[in-house]
């Protein structure tokens, strides 16, 4: 292909970022060039020439797609003398290794045998604490004695009626750690991912069938919040979905640039993966007169966007589509905010204002962070309650600057309205250069709100957008938002 050479050893993401220097992408003529298989376990990788496509044993190829799933995987050389094996290998369980002692004990006892030893070594043999079964549990569902993998959790959570069609696609979300030893299931409370774990999107999770699931975290298991929705049609005929509590994840991301059909998938996944409901992204680059801002389809996220004749700035609110039928009005500032409220029983208005401000144009910034309080005044006015994130252009500890830059932070200080990194003590830059960082990205929520803040963590981006901002994601569970205040009887 008549590019520079890469030294020795590089993984799989670390080559496709090299050749992606070199305009070679999933959406030009690499694909034409070479192909790609990996080893059944994981622990390597290797490039195929157009005249030597065909996978050696013990090796399968991958979806043109599914390349970005596995950033990890070295790519060996036949002059290196490192082993490029797994150290542990002891993640990969084969089918013969699962405890399927649940689904024997069913058989048993739906024939009529005598399930006693069955059922004692299927109840020794459960561990309450591991992630599947916290997962299990949250869900209602019987739980799996030790040890399981990714497959045999898919498939028992199959049997009841969950797949990667339906409702999971909002609760499940499953991770694996960089060097494959083990996998992790997520609640939705959780912060995610754990250190040195990357997320699997939901397509992604059938290439890692036999690694095993067997982290551990503190969450307990008898103090874990209600589901988003009941996960199977016989459950939510023994449940009223009315009376279940609204949960939403809500983010703001930075993604520098949102033109190209593949940035706008892996992100899309990102957010299916991570079950974020309601999403702000800021510097999307796309001019008003952009066709995308009109026929842009998605079957997951109803996009709503802030742009101007310029292909500069832009901000877009993604929200999930259940979510659409409760949207009650629309706000924009041409390329730079907009804001969206949304309605929900029990009193639950939320008016969420996503804004990207310039650092340049003084003028232009005062003008869209006037426009921006009074958004909030009279959402305040109106027993609605504001969420303002986005991307400020400005860190927070110059908050008592005169400079009119700071107007908005100081506004948003002065009147009950809380940094939610500050709130939860999370201490850590929002964007990156190769010599500076600062905390530029913010979500900020009102009083009355912060009872209801679950969680409030920020993510990398290497593996979904490979914007230099993190990702900033909070989640809040509000109860009966579903259903009207009780009244009281005459």
């Amino acid at each position: 292909m008549n590019l520079p050479l890469l030294p020795h050893l590089q993984t799989l993401s670390s080559f496709l970022k090299h050749i992606h220097y070199y305009n070679y992408t999933q959406l030009n003529n690499f694909n034409y060039a070479f192909t790609i298989s990996i080893k059944i376990d994981y622990s390597e990788c290797y490039i195929h020439l157009p005249h030597k496509s065909q996978p050696s044993p013990e090796y399968f190829f991958p979806q043109l797609s599914a390349y970005i799933y596995y950033p990890a995987i070295p790519i060996p050389s036949k002059f290196s003398p490192i082993n490029n094996n797994l150290s542990n290998m002891n993640s990969i369980i084969m089918e013969s290794d699962i405890n399927y002692s649940y689904f024997r004990l069913v058989e048993a006892i739906s024939e009529g045998h005598d399930e006693t030893t069955i059922a004692k070594h299927h109840y020794d043999n459960i561990q309450y604490n591991t992630c599947y079964n916290k997962f299990l549990f949250y869900n209602h569902l019987p739980l799996l004695s030790h040890p399981q993998t990714i497959i045999s959790f898919l498939r028992h959570i199959h049997s009841f009626g969950y797949s990667l069609e339906n409702a999971c696609g909002y609760t499940l979300t499953i991770s694996i750690k960089n060097d494959h030893s083990e996998a992790h299931v997520y609640l939705p409370s959780e912060a995610k991912p754990l250190p040195n774990h990357f997320i699997l999107p939901i397509q992604a999770i059938w290439y890692y069938p036999n690694i095993q699931l067997k982290s551990n975290t503190s969450t307990p298991v008898f103090s874990i919040p209600a589901p988003l929705a009941p996960i199977s049609s016989n459950l939510t005929q023994s449940r009223n979905p009315n009376t279940l509590p609204l949960n939403l994840t809500i983010c703001t991301h930075n993604v520098r640039g949102y033109n190209e059909n593949l940035k706008q998938q892996v992100w899309e996944d990102y957010c299916i993966t991570h079950s974020l409901n309601i999403i702000s992204i800021t510097e999307t680059k796309i001019a008003e007169d952009n066709a995308i801002t009109k026929f842009h389809n998605s079957k997951h996220f109803s996009y709503f966007w802030s742009c101007t004749n310029s292909p500069k700035a832009g901000t877009a609110l993604m929200i999930q589509k259940q979510l659409t039928p409760h949207i009650h009005n629309i706000l924009t500032f041409p390329g730079y905010a907009i804001a969206i409220d949304l309605f929900f029983k029990h009193d639950h208005k939320f008016r969420i204002i996503s804004i990207y401000l310039p650092c340049e144009n003084s003028q232009l910034r005062l003008q869209i962070q006037n426009t921006i309080i009074q958004w909030i005044q009279q959402a305040t006015n109106r027993n609605i309650q504001p969420i303002i994130l986005g991307d400020f252009n400005v860190p927070p500890n110059n908050s008592t600057s005169l400079s009119i830059k700071y107007k908005l932070l100081q506004f948003l200080q002065y009147n009950n309205i809380y940094n939610l990194a500050d709130h939860t003590n999370t201490s850590s830059y929002t964007w990156h250069s190769s010599r500076h960082h600062s905390t530029i990205d913010y979500i900020w929520a009102h009083l009355p709100l912060l009872k209801y803040l679950n969680s409030f963590y920020l993510d990398d981006a290497e593996n979904s957008t490979q914007s230099d901002h993190k990702i900033l994601i909070s989640s809040w569970t509000f109860p009966y938002a579903f259903i009207g205040k009780n009244r009281h009887s005459t």
